[in-house]
């Protein structure tokens, strides 16, 4: 009986903790990033950006990590083509027009998404940019080499500057002997080693479909 009384107050104690720091986390989480976007703007359409390889990356990469940089490169903004194929309001801007645009501004990302935007007509603008992917080396069941990936993306009104969505990807597939917290993932894979375009795919499920603005009809 002793024993009973002591504990009731701890949970209690315990429990009213737990709430309180809930409740300070999902007021956090509410709170909007600084300069970006908190009405709704209605996008006209979407211009889309050539993938950039991120800056922060190293400063004179190794040779093969180059490569697989423009590897995930290339992929991304293919898989970024099938996602958004067949929808008129999505436009997409080639490496070859970007580089024939006249950029009041020099390399500012903003300057650069409103050339885009006014190169499509489009008041939204879309830009990603990787900084690491590694395809799978080996097979399914067997991997040598997990697939690897990261990039960022932008969502921007390029009429006011304002960021509508922003989002970042970064994921080194694990086994789930190495990480327990992979066991969903792992289930929803059938528990096999998936391909870096796999990977990639995911990634852009998983960010572009968590940003309101990017379900516009085509």
């Amino acid at each position: 009986m002793k024993q009973c009384a002591f504990f009731q107050p701890m949970v209690l104690l315990l429990t009213s903790l737990f709430l309180f720091s809930g409740g300070c986390t999902r007021k956090q989480a509410q709170a909007p990033a600084e300069g970006e976007d908190t009405n709704t703007v209605a996008l006209t359409c979407v211009g889309v950006m050539p993938v950039d390889i991120a800056a922060k990356t190293e400063a004179k990469p190794r040779f093969e990590h180059a490569e697989r940089l423009t590897q995930g490169r290339q992929m991304l903004e293919q898989l970024l083509r099938e996602r958004y194929s067949g929808r008129e309001k999505y436009r997409f801007v080639s490496s070859g027009q970007m580089g024939g645009m006249t950029i009041e501004g020099g390399e500012n990302l903003l300057a650069r998404a409103r050339q885009v935007g006014a190169f499509t007509s489009c008041n939204g603008v879309l830009h990603l940019s990787i900084s690491r992917y590694q395809d799978r080396i080996g097979g399914p069941y067997s991997a040598e080499t997990p697939a690897s990936a990261a990039f960022s993306y932008l969502l921007l009104d390029v009429n006011s500057g304002t960021v509508l969505c922003r989002g970042d990807f970064d994921e080194t597939q694990q086994s789930v002997l190495e990480n327990l917290f992979t066991l969903d993932s792992a289930r929803q894979r059938g528990f096999t080693w998936i391909t870096g375009e796999e990977l990639l795919r995911e990634g852009l499920d998983q960010k572009l479909g968590d940003c309101p603005y990017l379900d516009i009809e085509p």
